[in-house]
């Protein structure tokens, strides 16, 4: 019996035995595993995958404070867990998603909109990602602002390093004395075919 112990715990210890990958489940109305995604990604640790449930995600439900709605973490992936509508809103309030620590993170199969960041600089009022953050992105991306008064850069998105798959960019505007990518403004970062700008 002993030796059955010992093997137990060896196995235990063992570099493989690493925990499985949790699933945070989070709805629009505040139930689930988390009452917010942000709640279920400051939860999550790397591995782990929030999955969204159908519907309308926006600044006031998600009790948003500071610059941005939501602040991903490198480790842990967001997106769907069934097909459909999955709109993440920012209500003009700041930015829809931000990016900024180093490490691999991916959020696919949603719309992101009405993000909006201004000052003397402003960047990505749907999405940031800078700080060595290596952002996968396949996304939606519609009627985000950056306004400055002095450059603005990416409307829609900003990201140095990652890669930007498959979406439809309209309606994002830059506006400053010097304005770069309404849609899009990356730097060290792959786009593939697929990706729609209008605007």
């Amino acid at each position: 019996m002993r030796y059955l112990i010992l093997f137990g715990l060896l196995i235990a210890l063992s570099p493989g035995a690493a925990s499985a990958r949790r699933v945070w489940y989070v709805n629009p109305e505040g139930t689930g595993d988390a009452p917010t995604i942000q709640a279920a990604i400051d939860s999550a640790t790397a591995g782990d995958y929030v999955s969204l449930g159908i519907g309308e995600y926006t600044w006031t439900s998600q009790a948003a404070t500071g610059e941005s709605m939501i602040h991903l973490k490198p480790g842990v992936d967001v997106g769907p867990w069934d097909i459909g509508g999955i709109v993440l809103d920012a209500e003009g309030r700041g930015r829809v998603l931000i990016c900024d620590e180093p490490g691999d993170v991916r959020i696919n199969g949603v719309i992101l909109q009405n993000g909006r960041v201004t000052g003397e600089d402003a960047r990505g009022a749907g999405v940031l990602a800078i700080g060595g953050c290596r952002l996968s992105l396949e996304a939606e991306v519609f009627d985000n602002v950056a306004e400055a008064s002095r450059t603005a850069e990416g409307g829609g998105v900003y990201m140095q390093g990652g890669t930007i798959h498959r979406g439809v960019y309209r309606g994002n505007v830059g506006r400053g004395e010097t304005a770069s990518g309404g849609g899009i403004f990356c730097i060290d970062t792959g786009v593939e075919p697929h990706v729609f700008l209008d605007g």
